[in-house]
């Protein structure tokens, strides 16, 4: 089978759709023939450029799946060339509930692989029985993230708060470090932000915190730090709603008014809960990456 993956940002930044692109094209590559095409030098204002040269390689290549990262546009062409070519367009939900996921939908891929049980219900009320959607949830490798292993020394007052998260409103981080304010002790560390890591480096920053919290916003597609927090042995403070609680199960402590005083209520609360990393291992071992690469694999053969 020949997979071609369409992800302008990978190699120059490092981020969630990165990330997932990285670890599942690796995994693909042990039995499949996968190009993943990404900016080929090209500045952000030439997407459309990118767009296009990609697609004549990936014509080249003879693809047999065609999946776009980038959405916009680039799905839209994507669903021209594969009806050109009679390839199948599988699209990863990984925008959230919004235009961005919509717009894909509209574009009727072969396969929308919704991130959540919460978010194929969006996808399926949005658009009825037009679009098949699976649910492929987006994972963590379990082999660099665990909680044995070496730390770093931030040089930072404990109990260390992490939040790692970009610095997009919808994330809610002013609200994080208001409540640890208000927490009266420790420190906030946010990497994204204030200080930034590679994702190779990230095991290490886990490791060295002793809760970690992110409280954004509902209409976020997935979360991939919750599942590398968890993995890591700590504690998790998250948004109480239906995607937080799927992800996290009664692993996570929920926070309904981030801005109130019940947060840093909820962040001295996981403080006090005991670290064992072997609580949550058969919930994470769903979430390993090697499984969901082999979802994605029974996806592409079925069409």
């Amino acid at each position: 089978m020949k997979i071609a993956v369409l992800s302008f940002t990978s190699g120059k930044i490092d981020r969630g759709v990165e990330t997932v692109v990285g670890e599942l094209v690796k995994r693909w590559r042990k039995n499949h023939q996968v190009k993943v095409y990404s900016s080929l030098g090209l500045g952000i204002n030439d997407l459309q450029k990118f767009n296009w040269q990609a697609l004549k390689e990936a014509n080249k290549f003879g693809a047999d799946i065609i999946m776009p990262m980038n959405g916009g546009w680039q799905s839209l062409l994507c669903r021209w060339w594969c009806w050109r070519a009679g390839a199948k367009l599988v699209i990863s939900g990984q925008a959230g509930l919004g235009w961005c996921d919509g717009w894909n939908l509209l574009m009727r891929p072969d396969v929308f692989a919704a991130l959540s049980e919460r978010n194929k219900k969006w996808a399926k009320k949005l658009y009825g029985k037009g679009v098949r959607v699976e649910v492929v949830p987006n994972g963590v490798d379990l082999k660099r993230f665990k909680s044995e292993g070496n730390k770093i020394n931030f040089g930072l007052k404990r109990p260390i708060i992490l939040c790692v998260a970009s610095k997009d409103k919808y994330k809610r981080v002013e609200a994080t470090k208001k409540a640890v304010k208000k927490l009266g002790k420790g420190s906030f560390l946010w990497i994204g932000g204030e200080r930034k890591f590679k994702h190779e480096m990230m095991p290490l920053v886990y490791r060295s915190a002793d809760v970690f919290t992110l409280v954004s916003e509902s209409s976020e597609a997935f979360g991939n730090v919750y599942l590398e927090a968890l993995a890591s042995g700590l504690p998790i403070v998250a948004t109480d709603d239906e995607l937080r609680r799927e992800i996290l199960g009664s692993y996570g402590t929920y926070v309904k008014d981030v801005w109130g005083k019940e947060y840093p209520e909820k962040l001295e609360l996981a403080l006090k809960k005991r670290k064992d990393p072997t609580l949550p291992k058969k919930w994470l071992e769903k979430y390993s990456w090697d499984i969901i690469a082999q979802e994605y694999l029974n996806i592409f053969k079925s069409l």
